[in-house]
């Protein structure tokens, strides 16, 4: 255990450093062999591209600087102790890397192609018609406004789960002419523990329990309770879906001396795939269920 505590250690003093560090296996407790985690210390994104927190889009920094574009189908939930806020919505973007916007020298974002000129050609996903609302990238204490986004915001019932979801976008540029993919929702994610409101010890195991097969992901973020902020620090991902994991208090006690954070569970059903052959315009697809319990450490 010793040797395990020294390697962590050695791993995020070098996370500055390290732009891809290797992931690391924390060993189960011996009474709960399907309770493994991999833990992966996130390190910020080498870019300074404006990107949304993941509570409340389920993708991790890194994925939305290194892709042109995001089409999303989520539910996400909201557990902060005072009940849980859910909400469904698609959303869609697809930036030009050939139009940057440069601030001070440094690319924080690309325009945001109208995918939907014409009310005779709409943007629709699953039937349902979206909405184009400005892009607007954040910079310093105001919004910059640079091209479109589209959104819709979906009944909780129509995201049930292995629903199969159709883009159809009428391909106004030609990297997105005939656009056209399926995505199937995951399973309903419901968390248990740790539940929004929980005050936790460091010195203490953590026990996480949840409902939901599929590909699981946990993210650790710091989170200002002010500003809404959040940053991610650490991804667990249990070795097997039992449902069940323990935290070691160890990774505990290295996560950074703040007091609020948010747990935030992501299973998803997810791909990625090149529009016209560029490397650079690379779109991932999305459908996720998204569940956020906000938490404090002491």
């Amino acid at each position: 255990m010793k040797k395990l505590v020294i390697l962590i250690c050695l791993l995020f003093v070098c996370l500055g450093g390290c732009q891809k560090p290797s992931p690391l296996t924390v060993e189960p407790a011996v009474e709960s062999p399907a309770g493994s985690l991999l833990v992966t210390p996130l390190p910020s994104a080498d870019t300074n591209i404006t990107v949304d927190s993941i509570d409340s889009i389920g993708v991790l920094p890194t994925d939305q600087a290194g892709y042109s574009g995001l089409f999303l189908v989520n539910t996400v939930k909201y557990d902060n102790g005072h009940g849980v806020l859910a909400l469904a919505y698609a959303s869609a973007y697809f930036g030009d890397r050939n139009r940057p916007l440069v601030v001070n020298g440094k690319v924080v974002g690309y325009y945001g192609i109208d995918l939907m000129p014409s009310a005779l050609a709409p943007l629709k996903i699953g039937g349902n018609l979206m909405i184009r609302y400005p892009y607007k990238i954040h910079i310093g204490g105001r919004d910059t406004t640079f091209g479109y986004m589209y959104r819709a915001s979906l009944p909780l019932a129509s995201l049930k789960p292995t629903t199969l979801f159709d883009w159809d976008d009428p391909g106004p540029d030609p990297r997105l002419s005939g656009f056209k993919d399926s995505i199937q929702t995951p399973e309903d994610l419901i968390v248990q523990a740790p539940a929004g409101g929980s005050v936790l010890s460091r010195s203490k195991q953590v026990d996480l329990r949840w409902t939901g097969r599929g590909n699981l992901i946990i993210v650790i973020s710091t989170y200002n309770p002010l500003t809404g902020r959040t940053k991610p620090v650490l991804q667990l991902q249990p070795a097997v879906n039992t449902g069940n994991a323990v935290i070691d208090p160890h990774v505990l006690q290295l996560l950074p001396q703040v007091r609020n954070f948010v747990f935030t569970f992501i299973i998803a059903n997810r791909f990625d795939r090149l529009l016209g052959g560029m490397p650079k315009d690379r779109i991932l697809v999305q459908a996720a269920s998204v569940h956020n319990s906000y938490v404090q450490l002491q």
